[in-house]
């Protein structure tokens, strides 16, 4: 269960550096027209924004969900459904701004989201769901169900 577990996290997160790798590729090749929503710069500023936000909560969140107690519980109980659900949120708190970012970088030609898609990708080294991390997860799950 836990090799079933590991590598379907294991795909999403090869799933969303391969799409943002496919947008890179496609924007930079001339494929797809970059600078769109130039003109629109209250929308560049709006957007900005919320994106800033959301990478920054991500991130934070991402990286801390596994220490909230009510995680901890659900996977002392639930163990490889509760690594399944919460490995994929937080695959996704971090891949999903990331994608986001480097599709917004290429629609408004603003470095900025192209900053905050590298800070997600330098977040994804330490959330790799290794099998080594996936047991690790169950195994900080258990220690802290006991603290003797």
């Amino acid at each position: 269960m836990m090799k079933t577990v590991q590598r379907i996290l294991m795909g999403y997160v090869i799933g969303l550096l391969a799409l943002s790798l496919l947008t890179a590729v496609l924007y930079e090749t001339d494929v797809l027209e970059t600078g769109l929503f130039v003109p629109f710069q209250q929308a560049a500023f709006i957007t900005t924004t919320v994106m800033e936000l959301l990478t920054l909560a991500g991130v934070f969140f991402g990286l801390r969900l596994f220490k909230f107690k009510r995680v901890l519980e659900d996977l002392a109980d639930r163990m490889w459904d509760g690594l399944m659900a919460w490995g994929t949120l937080r695959i996704f708190l971090i891949g999903l701004p990331m994608l986001l970012n480097t599709t917004f970088y290429y629609w408004f030609v603003s470095p900025t989201f192209g900053y905050m898609a590298l800070i997600g990708l330098l977040c994804l080294p330490f959330i790799w769901p290794s099998m080594a991390r996936c047991k690790a997860e169950i195994d900080d799950a258990f220690d802290e169900e006991d603290p003797a």
